[in-house]
């Protein structure tokens, strides 16, 4: 008997389960549901069978890895959040990691975050299909839990989290949904932690951030462009819409800065980013491939934590032509320098590095030499190790907008580099600022923005104001900056 034969014989159920099985878009398209409170006429409605989101479902569900960019309000998040309930219905062993830059648009119990949209759509699930499937009738609450949800029969299961620096890592995943990723804080780091996690069926999804090209996405985006990777970009503007044109377009425009049409409509990347000090630092140019080279000096800088803030270091060498390379950075959260010491000293010993710890050059903030409530100091602690930080104490190379000038020349003369997995390093750069409000508008010329990307780059000043030659600046006009300390 055929097998077509035999399905025609089974019963309609039977055929049913069988079809959404087989094919994530014939499920997504017949059984799963929607909310737009916005739309007064029909707030609950199916996923509309329009081809681009056909189209997006069959991206997500083939073997490969994505850069979904898109127009905003598309439901790029309800067809994600749609697929992965299908994978808890009908996968075997699937399994998949949800990831946003806030805990919140993770799972805050709500249908605005990924969780809140699968226990949406599993609630509209019919019961004879949740039966089928769990072995009984289940409520979404049984299934999918606070940043967790699970079918046991099968063994399938979806986790969420923040998008931070350790996400995914150490677990193994058959699909990732990073959401709004263009916008995620130290994307790079946040990149690298779940890239090995699932090395095929990574979707990223975005609109083009306010911070613009500066974002893990783009280097992929650009990645990709150039056939220097294996990721697909799908594209999802506002113009395949069946129901939006241009006077729909005319009618979003309005209220909206240029850049915010750029960014939520047009999925324009050319956007002029605000407030950022090193806006000559550009990745894709000044990543390169480098090996440590034991006849030079090896170089250690530092940025010591305060508070609830990381111990930053980065490890470098400076090459004859002038060129200063990074090739190692790591952060410690409340670590002391005994716990420290064990994994900076096997980092050393991977590099190389054969010398005694005397030798190395080590540069640091001189506000390491403060005690803190212990009685001891960042230096002092240091230095028991044979690690001997230097600082300059001078007043005008303290100046945060001389450091600023020194490590800005060095970027323009292609003097500062990196490898590509100096990530802390790269998120860093890319990142740093003024002050800016929500929207990136910058509050205060004079003011750095306090925030993760200057630990990073204090450690590279330290380094750059106590190495590089003078600039010849004219010192009265920084005597009214803020001092860098």
């Amino acid at each position: 008997m055929e097998a077509t034969d035999a399905i025609k014989k089974w019963s309609q159920l039977d055929r049913e389960i069988f079809l959404c099985k087989k094919d994530p878009a014939y499920f997504i398209l017949n059984y799963c549901y929607t909310l737009d409170p916005k739309d007064s006429k029909e707030k609950i409605k199916l996923i509309p069978n329009w081809k681009y989101v056909v189209t997006l479902i069959d991206n997500i569900h083939a073997n490969q890895n994505n850069l979904i960019e898109k127009t905003r309000q598309m439901i790029v998040s309800w067809i994600s959040q749609a697929y992965n309930v299908w994978g808890l219905l009908f996968g075997d062993g699937y399994a998949a990691l949800n990831l946003s830059r806030k805990e919140d648009l993770v799972d805050d119990k709500t249908h605005n975050s990924l969780f809140g949209k699968m226990r949406f759509i599993f609630d509209r699930i019919p019961e004879w299909m949740i039966k089928d499937q769990f072995g009984e009738l289940k409520r979404s609450d049984e299934v999918i839990r606070y940043l967790r949800a699970q079918n046991e029969k099968f063994n399938n299961s979806i986790i969420g989290e923040s998008a931070n620096i350790g996400a995914g890592r150490g677990g193994s995943f058959t699909k990732v949904f990073a959401d709004e990723f263009g916008f995620v804080d130290r994307s790079e780091s946040v990149y690298s932690s779940f890239d090995e996690a699932c090395p095929s069926g990574k979707n990223l999804i975005t609109t083009p951030p306010f911070k613009g090209k500066k974002c893990a996405f783009y280097r992929l985006r650009e990645g990709s462009l150039k056939r220097q990777n294996d990721f697909k970009i799908v594209r999802i503007h506002w113009t395949q819409h069946p129901q939006r044109n241009k006077e729909w377009y005319r009618k979003a425009c309005q209220g909206k800065t240029e850049d915010e049409i750029a960014r939520e409509l047009d999925i324009d990347w050319n956007i002029s980013v605000k407030g950022r000090i090193y806006d000559r630092w550009e990745s894709n140019k000044c990543i390169i491939k480098y090996k440590y080279q034991k006849e030079l000096p090896l170089d250690i800088d530092f940025d010591f934590g305060i508070g609830e803030s990381p111990v930053s270091i980065g490890i470098s060498q400076d090459l004859p032509d002038g060129k200063t390379v990074y090739f190692k950075d790591m952060e410690f959260f409340g670590k002391t320098v005994d716990e420290i010491m064990p994994k900076l000293s096997s980092e050393i010993e991977k590099i190389g590095y054969v010398g005694k710890f005397k030798d190395l050059r080590c540069w640091g903030d001189p506000s390491g030499k403060a005690k803190g409530a212990t009685g001891k100091s960042w230096i002092s602690e240091f230095r028991k190790y044979e690690i001997i930080i230097q600082y300059t104490t001078n007043v005008q190379k303290r100046d945060l907008e001389y450091g600023h000038l020194i490590v800005n020349r060095m970027i323009a003369q292609d003097q500062l580099l990196c490898i590509e997995n100096c990530y802390i390093t790269i998120d860093s750069l890319e990142n740093y600022k003024r002050k800016t409000d929500s929207e990136g508008n910058v509050l205060d010329s004079m003011i750095v923005s306090d925030d993760w990307a200057k630990h990073r780059v204090d450690g590279i000043r330290y380094k750059a104001i106590n190495t590089r030659t003078k600039i010849e600046i004219d010192y009265s006009q920084l005597e009214n900056l803020p001092a860098g300390l």
